[in-house]
């Protein structure tokens, strides 16, 4: 095994057998194992010089002594933690690995990769959002607006992966900084979407995905609405005019008395309402293959069109109980655009959410004329979270917010 090494390296051990006299250890991001007949006492995780001597390696343990002021502790030095360091090289090879097949599909597809820009003069004023305000601006929540843009001005198939921004999301899928991908086609629709979404997922490498998914990638998706699953759930359906109470009246008349009393319900919007007993719905799709799930409220898709039944034109996509794509088929009135982002401005203001302008120039945009057109985003952490079968967006990022404020 000498010849497999130079003469001089340094590892990361993993644990020393002393019943096999065997030291296990991390190099180059493989793990090695190497008789030794050194009373080592070295610990799990500690850096450790190999010097080649006589035709054998001597191990002496690496003193690493931070810089005088510099205080190294807690999650600080998780990089060098025994339990997350053989995983954590994986799962980032991985991304780099899936992001690259993610480029070349829609490369393949004749997209154009555009990069628009991370800071804005006004954001998305959905109220659901918790803006990043910086010194002129804001950060944006999603690439939307300067990509339809875009789409205005002539491009027809484009995408982007960039990095996206929304205050105050912390917990197992959310970081406040993440990864988005975003595209877009003229003259299509949301269904088109789904089967990009499909599609692509399908192109991506099985050797850096955990066999577990392989299953779920290649079999049919579900398809289904919101009014199905409110049915097969909660035993009754919504009309697209329906208000707070409405959806109370419905709780009520089919055994839901308990879970009104349970949450404490009283004088709450229709979108507090159903955000609440759509996240204990959402928690149970996805499990056995990916849910897809169209034709939502109109409250809930302030950027879609309204299809003829009177409900949005968007789409989402489910796996392990968690929404990891949603799309539209693009709402393209100026007028009733502006209407709706006055609503919200409004919504934003009961709920103490930051106020903010319109974007102005996107309104102009559509004023202008934007074709028909559909477009999807896709969170590429939740991706990733699914295709390596891990816990926790922690698993298949560098650094989460903490590690760095």
């Amino acid at each position: 095994m000498l010849q497999e090494f130079p003469p001089t390296f340094i590892a990361r051990c993993l644990g020393f057998d002393e019943s096999e006299e065997e030291f296990h250890f991390l190099w180059q991001e493989q793990q090695f194992s190497l008789k030794v007949d050194q009373n080592l006492k070295i610990t799990g995780g500690a850096l450790v010089r190999f010097q080649s001597s006589q035709g054998k390696f001597i191990l002496e343990k690496v003193v690493y002594t931070p810089p005088e002021g510099l205080k190294a502790n807690g999650d600080t030095l998780r990089w060098r933690k025994l339990n997350q360091f053989p995983s954590r090289f994986h799962c980032l090879k991985a991304r780099h690995h899936i992001l690259r097949s993610i480029r070349d599909w829609f490369d393949q597809q004749g997209f154009l990769e555009v990069q628009t820009p991370a800071r804005v003069r006004a954001p998305n004023p959905e109220a659901h959002f918790d803006l990043i305000q910086c010194d002129q601006g804001y950060l944006v929540t999603s690439p939307e607006f300067q990509m339809k843009r875009m789409l205005v001005g002539g491009f027809e198939k484009i995408y982007q992966i960039s990095a996206c921004y929304r205050g105050k999301e912390a917990g197992h899928w959310h970081n406040p900084e993440f990864t988005m991908l975003e595209w877009y086609r003229v003259g299509d629709n949301w269904q088109r979407l789904c089967q990009d979404l499909q599609e692509m997922t399908k192109y991506l490498p099985r050797a850096w995905i955990a066999s577990k998914q392989h299953k779920m990638l290649e079999g049919k998706w579900k398809l289904t609405t919101v009014n199905d699953l409110l049915q097969e759930f909660w035993h009754f359906e919504i009309q697209p005019i329906d208000q707070a109470g409405d959806l109370l009246e419905k709780l009520n008349k089919n055994g839901h008395e308990n879970w009104i009393n349970q949450q404490r319900i009283n004088r709450e919007s229709f979108l507090v309402i159903f955000g609440r007993l759509w996240g204990e719905l959402e928690q149970k799709l996805g499990w056995e293959r990916p849910c897809l799930v169209s034709d939502w409220p109109p409250q809930l898709a302030s950027l879609a069109q309204i299809n003829p039944n009177g409900f949005a034109e968007r789409v989402e996509c489910y796996v392990r109980g968690m929404e990891i794509a949603n799309g539209f088929g693009e709402l393209t009135d100026p007028n009733e655009q502006r209407k709706r982002f006055e609503k919200e401005l409004i919504h934003r203001s009961q709920v103490g959410k930051l106020e903010i302008g319109l974007d102005h120039q996107f309104l102009d945009a559509l004023v202008e004329g934007m074709p028909p057109s559909c477009g999807m985003a896709l969170g590429i952490e939740r991706l990733l979270i699914w295709l390596l079968d891990v816990p926790s967006i922690e698993n298949v990022m560098a650094f989460r917010e903490y590690e760095i404020f």
